[in-house]
């Protein structure tokens, strides 16, 4: 299906997100530091502080969400169901950039002619 993306969802928060990196991106905080004695042997460790960012800190960082079909597997049936799905602005742009090649500016004032 066109418009479609595979399903990387965060069962912390429940958003979707274009792949393993931007949800990795939307995950802060310590996993817990380790505690040493005077030895410098691990005693244990410092809770851990790990959490979603919120959709104001993701925007934040750079990222933004748009609707998508999303493949999801429900009783063994596919199915496509309509999500937000998070993504990092500047990777798109590179990717876009990549893709298109860069505009130049000859294209861009051809572009405003048009207008």
């Amino acid at each position: 299906m066109e418009n479609t993306i595979k399903r990387t969802e965060c069962r912390g928060c429940g958003k979707f997100f274009v792949g393993t990196s931007v949800f990795d991106e939307h995950r802060i905080g310590s996993y817990g530091e380790a505690i040493h004695n005077a030895k410098g042997n691990v005693t244990g460790y410092t809770p851990h502080s790990r959490r979603c960012m919120t959709e104001e800190e993701m925007r934040v960082a750079g990222m933004d969400c748009e609707k998508k079909l999303v493949h999801i597997i429900i009783e063994g049936k596919n199915t496509y169901e309509e999500h937000d799905v998070w993504f990092m602005i500047a990777w798109r742009a590179r990717a876009k950039s990549a893709t298109y090649g860069k505009q130049t500016d000859e294209d861009e004032e051809e572009d405003n002619d048009d207008a």
